[in-house]
């Protein structure tokens, strides 16, 4: 099952497999976010009881860890699995999009703001 389920990470558009499957083990990551991303993602996930995803840090960088060690699990529950942590990683990134915009909005307005103080008006 921990084959399947690298299988789906290898061919995933947002993560990417940083070590080989041994015992059932699968570490993967985002290929784009920070430490934070991997923690927030699989905090949602257990809040929202989709599934268990621990993360680990190697060299200053959290990665995702998921086990496939249940004899009674099935290729169908891998895909399942697959697909509540892929479609969390898209909200989560979504959520970020709109946090940046956000900011990157107010950064400009108060720059105008700024600037707008020193034109004089007639």
């Amino acid at each position: 099952m921990a084959k399947q389920f690298e299988s789906l990470v290898e061919a995933s558009s947002i993560f990417k497999v940083i070590y080989p499957v041994q015992w059932g083990l699968v570490c993967f990551k985002l290929k784009t976010g920070d430490n934070e991303d991997h923690e927030n993602l699989s905090r949602e996930l257990k809040q929202n009881q989709e599934t268990l995803i621990t993360t680990s840090v190697w060299n200053g960088s959290t990665y995702l860890r998921a086990t496939f060690n249940q004899f009674m699990t099935t290729e169908n529950d891998v895909l399942e699995i697959f697909k509540r942590i892929e479609r969390r990683a898209e909200i989560l990134f979504e959520k970020s999009n709109q946090i940046q915009a956000k900011k990157l909005f107010k950064a400009v307005l108060i720059q105008l703001l700024k600037n707008s103080k020193n034109i004089p008006i007639n």
